[in-house]
């Protein structure tokens, strides 16, 4: 039956992509580690400060 058959390239894709999708996630947790941070200077608290010093 011609559509139980795997279609041509169809191994070759389902590989890309799951190398494509491999790439993307180590992307996006390296990204999650470096740079979705809260910065040093916010904290809980009335006190109102921000990032700046003065000089």
């Amino acid at each position: 039956m011609p559509f139980m058959d795997e279609p041509p390239g169809g191994k070759i894709s389902s590989t890309l992509s799951g190398i494509y999708g491999s790439v993307i996630k180590t992307m996006r947790n390296f990204t999650e580690a470096t740079v979705d941070k809260e910065p040093s200077w916010r904290h809980k608290g009335k006190k109102l400060t921000t990032g700046y010093t003065k000089h």
